[in-house]
C-alpha cells in the first residue's frame, strides 16, 4: 500500500504515481463530490506535469487499489513536511480530530481517549469506527427500537384478521388455507438494518482493536435485524419517520447513514476497490465551537442565525451568523475561523495577505460589526451585541483572550479554542 500524506489546502509531489492511478484517485474524489452535491472535488492533480496532488478543505482518506491518500487538518501541516508515519503525527492529528468530531456531532467529549484507545496505531477509518461504536453501543444497551410491521400470508389457521377479498377471490376453493393479515412486533426494521450494515461495513475497514470490538458488539446486539447491502439500507431509509423511541439513536443513526454514503464510489457504480471518508473541517470546527460555548456558558447557542438583511427589497440578501447566544442578559455573536493564527497572533492588520500571515483580517471585523448592528435593529436591543472570533490553538501557553473596541461601540473578543489537550469541553474555550 502506497501512503500519501498531506494537509488540507496543501500539496505534494507524487511522481511515482502513474497516469492510471492518478485518474483512479481523481475519479474517486469526483464521485464523492457528486454524491455530496459539492461544487469541487476534495482532491485534484495539477502542476506542469500533472504529478502534484492538491487537497482542499476536506480531511480524511481517499483510497484506490494500492494507494491511500490521507488528508490531515492544516494545523498539522508542519508535522507532515517530510515526515514518515509515526505516533507523534497520529497523536496530534487523529486523536484531536476524534475529540472534535465527537463534540461536533454528539456534544460530548473524549477527554483523552488513551484509556480506551491505548497505544495501538490509529488510522483514519478507526476514527469513524470508534466514534460510531462508542455512541451506538450506549444506546443499544438500553434496548433496540422495534416496530409493528404488516405481514400477510396464506396460513392453515387464522392469525390476525382474514383478508376477505383474497379469501373469496383466490382461495375460495381451498379449505386448508386462510388468507391472513397481521402486524408483528419485530426489530427487523429498515432503521436497525441500516445500523447493522454500517457496523459491518465500517468494521471491515477499521484496524484498531478497540474500534473493531465496539462495532462487533453493536453488530451482535443487532443480530435480529436482517443483513442488507449499503445500497438497500440507504434506499429503505430515505424517508424515515422518526418515533419517540428512536430519537435517542438519531445522532448515531445519522452518522451511520453518512458513513454508508461515504462508502461510495462503489455505491455510485465506480471502482469497487475505492472508497472515501471525508469531513469538512470548517463545519467540524464550527460544531466543536458551538458545543464548547454551550458547555462554557451553560446557554443554548444557535447556529447559522439570520441576523438581518443587507437590502430592504426586493433582494434581501440574508446575513447568517455562525453563533448567537445570550449571556448575563446580553446578546453575543460568534464567528468560528478555522485557521491557526500563530504564537504572536492575533493581531489586526490591513495587509492584503493577512490570512496567510496568520492575523485576523479586517474583512472579518467588518462582517461581525455589521452583524451586530443588524441584530440590534432586528431584536430592538438597547445596546450593540458583543462579538467574538474563535480560532484554534495548539499552544495553550501562548494563547490568551484579547479584547478590542470597534467603530460601532461593540467589544470584539478573540478567543483561542483548544482542539487538543483540554481537560473538559468547557475548558476548551479560553475566555
Amino acid at each position: 500500500m502506497t501512503l500519501i500524506r498531506l494537509a488540507e489546502w496543501g500539496s505534494r509531489r507524487v511522481p511515482s504515481l502513474n497516469l492510471d492511478t492518478r485518474r483512479a484517485l481523481f475519479d474517486a474524489a469526483q464521485t464523492w463530490q457528486h454524491a455530496h452535491n459539492l461544487p469541487q472535488a476534495p482532491l485534484y492533480f495539477g502542476g506542469m506535469d500533472g504529478h502534484t496532488l492538491f487537497a482542499r478543505q476536506w480531511v480524511g482518506v481517499v483510497e484506490v487499489e494500492g494507494v491511500r491518500v490521507e488528508i490531515y487538518p492544516k494545523l498539522d501541516a508542519a508535522l507532515l513536511e517530510g515526515a514518515a508515519p509515526d505516533a507523534a503525527i497520529a497523536d496530534t492529528a487523529l486523536r484531536a480530530l476524534l475529540s472534535m468530531l465527537d463534540a461536533a456531532s454528539f456534544g460530548d467529549w473524549i477527554e483523552t481517549g488513551r484509556a480506551e484507545l491505548g497505544e495501538a496505531a490509529l488510522s483514519f477509518p478507526d476514527v469513524w469506527a470508534f466514534l460510531l461504536g462508542k455512541h451506538l453501543s450506549v444506546e443499544l444497551r438500553r434496548g433496540l427500537v422495534s416496530n409493528y410491521l404488516p405481514h400477510r400470508d396464506d396460513l392453515s389457521a387464522v392469525r390476525g384478521k382474514v383478508a376477505v377479498s383474497r379469501q373469496v377471490g383466490a382461495l375460495f376453493n381451498r379449505m386448508d388455507r386462510v388468507a391472513c393479515e397481521w402486524d408483528e412486533f419485530t426489530p427487523d426494521t429498515p432503521f436497525n438494518r441500516l445500523l447493522k450494515c454500517a457496523c459491518t461495513q465500517i468494521k471491515k475497514r477499521a484496524s484498531h482493536p478497540t474500534a473493531r470490538g465496539l462495532l462487533g458488539d453493536c453488530a451482535f446486539a443487532l443480530e435480529d435485524a436482517g443483513d442488507v447491502s449499503p445500497q438497500t439500507a440507504l434506499r429503505e431509509t430515505e424517508r424515515l419517520i422518526w418515533t419517540r423511541g428512536g430519537e435517542r439513536f438519531r445522532p448515531a443513526w445519522e452518522l451511520a447513514r453518512r458513513l454508508l454514503q461515504d462508502l461510495s464510489p462503489e455505491l455510485e457504480g465506480g471502482d469497487a476497490g475505492s472508497w472515501a471518508f471525508l469531513v469538512d473541517m470548517n463545519a467540524v470546527f464550527e460544531g466543536f465551537c458551538r458545543a464548547a460555548l454551550e458547555a462554557r456558558f451553560g446557554a443554548v447557542v444557535e447556529e447559522q442565525v439570520n441576523v438581518g438583511t443587507l437590502f430592504r427589497s426586493p433582494n434581501r440578501t440574508r446575513q447568517l451568523a455562525d453563533f448567537v447566544w445570550s449571556r448575563s442578559n446580553e446578546r453575543w455573536i460568534g464567528d468560528a475561523k478555522w485557521k491557526l493564527l500563530g504564537s504572536k497572533a492575533p493581531a489586526l492588520t490591513d495587509e492584503e495577505d493577512s490570512v496567510k500571515t496568520g492575523a485576523i483580517s479586517p474583512a472579518d471585523v467588518r462582517q461581525l460589526t455589521t452583524y451586530a448592528l443588524l441584530l440590534k435593529e432586528k431584536e430592538n436591543l438597547g445596546g450593540v451585541p458583543h462579538l467574538s472570533i474563535l480560532y484554534p490553538t495548539l499552544n495553550v501557553a501562548n494563547a490568551t483572550a484579547q479584547r478590542f473596541s470597534t467603530w460601532n461601540g461593540a467589544d470584539l473578543w478573540l478567543w483561542p479554542v483548544q482542539v487538543k489537550g483540554a481537560s473538559s469541553l468547557a475548558e476548551a474555550v479560553l475566555v
